[in-house]
């Protein structure tokens, strides 16, 4: 008897087992409006925490559609205004200050096996990706501007300081965008025109300001490295200060070595 009623308890068991463990994963009702609640609200925080351009600057976040793939599955879409141009973390950058509106699309699913929900995509604007804080492709809103490049080429036997025009984009001023495709020295292209530069590679700006007519730009310890004979100094100073000069902000250039006026760019 005893050995009947174990047997008939072990069964009440495995039954009530089986009852919650169908509970648990049971099919969800695609009438259920709570999944879609949840999604919603899964989307806008991750949005507020992890878009890129949102936490930028974003601001009125809001959702405008919400389309259901599967019962725990949906497409959401979103708006937001950023209070500047551009996407992603923009911080040191030129930026544009306009009220700029964007529309993130972001696709959510909620994880059988623990019910936490995950994203799977979100994209702004058709062209960057909030997930993996990229552009799909090349940043549609650079801006490119044609500047002159000075570098050294030979004509008749001599060097000289030869302006190369070059599309630069403007990520931090002209000037400063200038200045900077001009330390990675000539292209591909300009290389096979003969063109070269007296300035080191790997030379980065360190600090550069602006004011009434006046460049003040310090450049790493690279610029002088291995430097010798006046010419070549007078070259690495003709082609900064030359490219800088093409614009009506700059009259004169400073140039500094880590911050150092005196003492630098010795023959």
């Amino acid at each position: 008897m005893s050995g009947k009623k174990t047997l008939l308890l072990l069964a009440a068991a495995l039954l009530a087992a089986a009852s919650l463990l169908l509970t648990l994963r049971r099919v969800p009702d695609p009438d259920d409006p709570e999944p879609e609640v949840q999604a919603k609200n899964f989307a806008l925080e991750w949005v507020r925490e992890n878009a890129p351009t949102y936490k930028f600057d974003g601001m009125n976040l809001r959702i405008s559609e919400t389309r259901r793939r599967a019962p725990d599955e949906y497409d959401i879409t979103l708006e937001f205004e950023s209070r500047q141009g551009g996407y992603g973390d923009r911080t040191g950058k030129f930026l544009a200050q306009v009220i700029t509106p964007h529309v993130t699309e972001v696709s959510v699913y909620r994880v059988p096996e623990t019910g936490a929900w995950e994203v799977k995509e979100a994209v702004t604007d058709g062209v960057y990706d909030e997930k993996r804080g990229e552009f799909i492709g090349e940043d549609p809103s650079r801006e490119y501007a044609e500047v002159n490049l000075y570098f050294v080429q030979v004509i008749n036997g001599q060097e000289d300081i030869i302006p190369s025009e070059r599309e630069v984009p403007l990520i931090n001023g002209i000037e400063r965008s200038a200045l900077e495709a001009l330390l990675e020295g000539p292209d591909e292209e300009e290389s096979a025109e003969g063109y070269t530069t007296a300035i080191n590679t790997g030379v980065e700006i360190l600090e550069m300001e602006i004011s009434g007519g006046f460049a003040r730009v310090s450049f790493s310890s690279r610029l002088e490295d291995g430097v010798a004979g006046s010419a070549t100094v007078v070259a690495i100073r003709r082609q900064i200060e030359m490219t800088l000069t093409q614009f009506d902000t700059v009259e004169r250039v400073e140039i500094a070595v880590e911050g150092r006026t005196r003492d630098i760019l010795q023959p």
